[in-house]
Parts: structure tokens; C-alpha cells; sequence
């Protein structure tokens, strides 16, 4: 586990007593912006220079997604320039700004960010005589006259060293199981579900809900239903939630008792899919009760943390509530808390490249959940 976020380096061609580290903010995730009434959504890998204005490149372009890259730790070789802004200001609220560099990808007036990604390159550059140079292709970037070298700094000491927790569950002491880049373990000896926050394990609520037909083989696929309340907004029941989207439904008298729960795709795909995941399942309420035991096999490991699913609710109301123009001017002021959560994974059957839910009545491209495993 990282401190704050991952830190990692290019290793340059050579190191000389004059080598510098350029610090590079790099965004992956999905982006949904909100134009006039339309609500476009798009994968975006992205990075900018996390130094004021310069001579130096502003951005690394396809770098980070084809050389190798290394973790940042004690003994490097070289100076590592400290960024001179936080990741937040320049990068998730960059879309919004016509100042930040990063608005250069899009013109639109507003945007929400999910599933991000955050972390911190550090590019190679040494200096001779006023010129500085890249010290993976050994050509001249720009001016060190304009690029703030005396925030340079040796990294002899341990602040950008990994944590690491152990794999095993604080209930039993059993070994955990996860894929690597998951962010939910599972024991099997005492079948519980816990994520790591930061420090240690915390044990998350989870269910496997059975199959009508009794299956119990398939995919998994994880789903976080969350209890939250929403600010700015009349949404206190289901019977709220379908007025709101005004869907060819006939309110029932105990809709207006019953609790609306918000379904978010725990794992990453493409923007259209994780919308319409997000609409389908919200508007469907499944029942998650069960006690069908934890499969022995068919996971889809948890990719997207129950804080980050949040923050997809304003991109569900904007896409779900109708009209369009009575829902978008309240977008900024809405604001969301958490009550409860739990994870549940729902099992999708395998027909030919599709998975499919028959309960639910939901079909998704198999290969879609793998491309999103890239993400």
C-alpha cells in the first residue's frame, strides 16, 4: 500500500551527477462530462507536468503506457523535484478550469471523474550548461533556467517506501484470497469478505444471492448496493426514485416505504456499460439476501472502491431523472453521504460471448468485463 499514492520513476539512459527527476501527475479512469442536456462518458489515460509553467514538456504522451516503470524508493540515484501542486486542484477539477493544462482535452462545461486513478512519474532530465535534456533519448526538452531545480532533493530517507499488510484474515488467521489488483479479499475459513484501508483490514458486508434455477456456477460479477442520502434533491423512497425517472410503472403504495439502494458495478468497464449497469440495477432493486456459500471459483475481483461508487451517483441522476433540464442546474449543488454498503456479486451464465443474468434480464459482452480488467 502507498502512502498517499503510487510514485514511480522512468530509469534514465545513464546516471550523471547532473540528473534530475521531472514529477508528471498521471490520471487513469473514466470521465462523464455534461454538455448543455447530453452526458457523454470516456476512458481517459492522462498526464501533466505537476511544475508551473516552464519550458519542460508539459505532458510524457504515450510514455507511461509503453516504457517500464519503477517504484520510487530510497537509494535512487538523482534529485526528485516535489510537485508544486496537489493532484485534486490541477487534475479533478482540470476539466472545469480553462487555466489548468488538462483542459486542453475537452472544451465542456462540467465533468465528473470515477474509478481515477491517481499517481505521481517521475521523468529523467539532466542539466548542461542552460540546456536540459531527456535522459531517456538523450535530447534537449528546454531550458533549465526556467524549471525550479532547487526544490530537487536526495531520496535518502523512507518517505515514499510501500507499505505492506500481510494476507491473512484478521477474523481466523487464515490466508486471504485476491486477484493482485483487487481491492476486496476473501477468506474461505471462516467466509468473510475484507478490504484493506490503508493500515489494516476492514470487514465488509457481502452476498451471493442464489439463482432461481438453483445454479450455482458462472461469473461472479461484484455489485456495491449503498444506502446513501442525497442533498438537494427529493429522494427519500423508491417510489421517489421512479417518479423521478418517470418510467411506465404504476407507483404501489409500499414503494413509498421502501428505502431506495443505489447499485454501482464494483468493477471497471467502458463508460456506457458501467451507465447502463448503474440505471438497470438501480431502477430492478434485487433482492441480495442469501445464504448461498462463497464459490469456489468464477470471482471477479473488486476493482473499484465503495467511496469511488459514490461519486457515480450524480452521474446516475443525470442520466436516469427526467427532464433533462430540470435535473442538470441542480447537478453542482447535489451531494451524497454514505449510510451503509454491502458488495454483492450476482451470477452471470456464460452463452457463447455473452454473460447473462436470467433473473434480471441483463446480457453483457464477455469481452467487455475482461477490457475492463485493463482499465
Amino acid at each position: 500500500m502507498p502512502r498517499e499514492h503510487f510514485k514511480y520513476f522512468f530509469t534514465p539512459k545513464e546516471n550523471t551527477p547532473d540528473l534530475f527527476f521531472l514529477p508528471y501527475w498521471r490520471f487513469r479512469g473514466m470521465v462523464f462530462f455534461f454538455d448543455a442536456l447530453n452526458l457523454e462518458g470516456r476512458i481517459m489515460d492522462t498526464n501533466i507536468l505537476a511544475l508551473k509553467a516552464g519550458t519542460a514538456p508539459m505532458s510524457l504522451g504515450m510514455r507511461p503506457q509503453v516504457l517500464k516503470l519503477r517504484y520510487v524508493a530510497p537509494g535512487i540515484a538523482g534529485n526528485f523535484l516535489k510537485p508544486q501542486f496537489p493532484f485534486r486542484k490541477h487534475v479533478n477539477c482540470g476539466l472545469e478550469n480553462d487555466s489548468s493544462p488538462i483542459n486542453r482535452v475537452s472544451t465542456k462545461i462540467k465533468s465528473s471523474f470515477i474509478c481515477e486513478t491517481e499517481s505521481l512519474i517521475y521523468s529523467p532530465v539532466s542539466v548542461r550548461g542552460n540546456v536540459l535534456f531527456d535522459a531517456i533519448l538523450q535530447s534537449p526538452v528546454g531550458r533549465a533556467g526556467e524549471i525550479p531545480l532547487e526544490l530537487g532533493a536526495e531520496r535518502c530517507d523512507d518517505e515514499d517506501q510501500l507499505s505492506f499488510l500481510p494476507m491473512v484474515c484478521p477474523g481466523c488467521g487464515w490466508d486471504l484470497e485476491g486477484e493482485k489488483n483487487s481491492l476486496v479479499h476473501l477468506c474461505r475459513h471462516c467466509t468473510t469478505v475484507w478490504q484493506s484501508n490503508g493500515s489494516s483490514f476492514e470487514s465488509v458486508k457481502f452476498a451471493f444471492p442464489a439463482a432461481k434455477n438453483g445454479a450455482n456456477t458462472g461469473v461472479y460479477l461484484p455489485f456495491w448496493r449503498l444506502d446513501a442520502s442525497v442533498t438537494g434533491l427529493q429522494l427519500r423512497s423508491y417510489a421517489d426514485l421512479m417518479r423521478l425517472a418517470n418510467l411506465p410503472k404504476v407507483i404501489q403504495n409500499v414503494w413509498e416505504q421502501q428505502k431506495p439502494y443505489f447499485w454501482v458495478p464494483a468493477f471497471k468497464v467502458h463508460p456506457d456499460l458501467f451507465l447502463r449497469l448503474l440505471k438497470s440495477l438501480t431502477t430492478l432493486q434485487p433482492e441480495p439476501e442469501s445464504d448461498t456459500p462463497q464459490p469456489k471459483s468464477g470471482i471477479l475481483p473488486v476493482t473499484i472502491p465503495a467511496g469511488e461508487a459514490l461519486e457515480s451517483l450524480k452521474v446516475l441522476l443525470a442520466s436516469l431523472v427526467v427532464p433533462k433540464k430540470f435535473i442538470f442546474p441542480l447537478l453542482p449543488a447535489l451531494s451524497f453521504s454514505m449510510n451503509d454498503r454491502m458488495l454483492v456479486y450476482l451470477r452471470f451464465s456464460p452463452r457463447g460471448q455473452e454473460l447473462i443474468h436470467e433473473d434480471l434480464n441483463i446480457s453483457i459482452q464477455a469481452g467487455a468485463v475482461s477490457w475492463g480488467q485493463l482499465i
